[in-house]
């Protein structure tokens, strides 16, 4: 398929709707995949598109940052992010400054969705209006790459465990508040809202591996702990 059309989503019954929407204006060779992390660099690899169009929240909150890598691996890729509901414009703002110039949202009609096809084909970026504005009203361009302290990985990585915000000041001797205060920082670096999206984004930018994550690929495992160190609570994320 070199020179032909990708596009990845998650939501399987979505793949569809978005291959008809780009039939209707004219694209062929579209393949569709839900492959994610090295097996989706394997079908780009394999299938090397022209063309990538990639779910927005396909990564979770962590799309703007694995998509930016993507984009590491593959130089010349060209991407555009898509949305089939309401497009989250704060993530859109991450999309941008990890790289990705274009953004689709399938819910602003066919004739919004045909120019900025056509703009995109032109080799010209694309967003909508929405999305510009935020762009252009933002007097601070925030940072494309995440960083964190040494104080707030020991808090990611016992939030990541299990351990309640209690247990992790416990741990790491300082109090409640400051460990929530690390929490709040880590938020804002990841642009998330709660642990669960925290968690996920730890999983989706291989910021540990599969064996120090409670969370991996949809089940639950417990991390070896060091000796005198009680087993951390599970709690279940859907």
């Amino acid at each position: 398929m070199t020179g032909g059309t990708l596009v990845i989503s998650r939501a399987k019954n979505m793949l569809p709707v978005c291959k008809y929407y780009l039939k209707t204006v004219g694209f062929q060779n579209i393949v569709l995949t839900s492959e994610e992390k090295d097996s989706l660099n394997f079908v780009i690899n394999e299938q090397k598109p022209r063309l990538v169009f990639i779910e927005s929240c396909f990564y979770e909150a962590a799309t703007p940052y694995m998509t930016g890598r993507l984009l590491r691996d593959f130089p010349k890729l060209r991407i555009v992010a898509f949305s089939v509901g309401e497009f989250p414009d704060d993530l859109a703002m991450w999309f941008y400054f990890h790289g990705v110039k274009n953004y689709i949202n399938f819910r602003d009609g066919m004739c919004e969705f045909k120019r900025g096809i056509r703009k995109i084909l032109r080799g010209e970026e694309f967003r909508s209006k929405k999305v510009q504005r935020r762009l252009d009203l933002r007097d601070k361009i925030p940072k494309a790459a995440y960083s964190f302290t040494k104080r707030q990985l020991e808090v990611l990585t016992l939030v990541c465990n299990g351990f309640t915000t209690e247990e992790a000041g416990e741990m790491l001797h300082i109090s409640v508040r400051t460990v929530e205060n690390h929490k709040t920082d880590l938020y804002a670096v990841f642009h998330v809202r709660n642990e669960r999206e925290l968690i996920r984004v730890a999983y989706y930018l291989d910021l540990f591996k599969k064996d120090e994550l409670c969370f991996y690929g949809g089940k639950w495992v417990v991390a070896p702990l060091p000796e005198k160190t009680r087993k951390p609570k599970i709690r279940r994320i859907k």
